[in-house]
């Protein structure tokens, strides 16, 4: 296959929130065969507000106690890597970045991926001036963010992609076109298109289903109306209804049915 995701890095810690980003990442990896780059932060994840308090040979003694924990945590988080990496067959490699300045940091590692592969910036080890959305502008790399709720779901199986026939979504769907190219099912949602006629082509959404499948997609065009109008038809009685768990990757969403 020619659409492939070759470099996947995910962001993750020792938690049990960041160990399930690490287990979808490597599930991706594993899918398109792809190298995986795990990236840690050097945080001490029980770091308390007392010990800015201390002074003199406790403050030395507190210093001793945040390095050897920092030190665990890497190490638990290598170790997690491994396993992960190798139940799935999958070539892995560990990467360490400053609790400080961990913005920049992610943005240089992901400028050398295909999707970046993150979980919630109030994890229990993330960073305190990290933000997906910060990762997102500074590197311009597809990132995909999965939320603590979820669940055990496989990412990218059924994905909806929301078109408006906007440079914004034109994007999107040329970033994740691997992930596209591999599901299993994905709709095309055009919400109101009829109050932009001449954005879309005379059949709204037509043009970029063509355009999908010719990549190998298996794509199902819906349009919906969010009010009754003359010009508007009525959605389609094969809508599904889908789960409030989405993950979002570039403007769109996977979601668990």
């Amino acid at each position: 296959m020619s659409h492939l995701l070759k470099d996947i890095a995910v962001f993750f810690d020792g938690s049990e929130t960041g160990q399930h980003v690490l287990d979808i990442a490597a599930d991706l990896a594993a899918i398109h065969h792809a190298h995986l780059i795990g990236i840690c932060a050097n945080v001490n994840p029980d770091i308390i507000p007392e010990d800015g308090f201390a002074r003199g040979e406790a403050a030395h003694d507190v210093m001793e106690r945040h390095r050897s924990a920092v030190e665990a945590h890497l190490l638990q988080a290598g170790k997690c890597l491994a396993k992960a990496a190798s139940r799935r067959n999958v070539n892995a490699e560990f990467r360490m970045i400053s609790n400080t300045n961990a913005g920049s940091e992610i943005a240089l590692h992901s400028l050398y991926c295909d999707l970046v592969v993150v979980g919630s910036a109030q994890a229990q080890a993330a960073p305190s001036a990290w933000s997906p959305e910060q990762a997102l502008r500074r590197s311009g790399v597809p990132l995909l963010i999965v939320p603590p709720t979820w669940g055990d779901n496989a990412v990218g199986r059924r994905i909806i992609v929301a078109w408006n026939a906007s440079r914004q979504a034109r994007r999107a769907i040329a970033d994740a076109l691997p992930l596209l190219v591999a599901a299993h099912w994905v709709e095309l949602l055009l919400v109101d298109p009829e109050r932009r006629p001449g954005q879309h082509g005379p059949e709204p959404g037509a043009d970029m289903a063509a355009y999908l499948a010719r990549h190998g997609v298996e794509i199902e065009v819906k349009r919906l109306a969010t009010r009754k109008t003359a010009r508007s038809p009525r959605p389609s009685s094969t809508m599904r209804s889908t789960s409030t768990r989405t993950c979002s990757c570039s403007g769109l969403t996977a979601t668990a049915a």
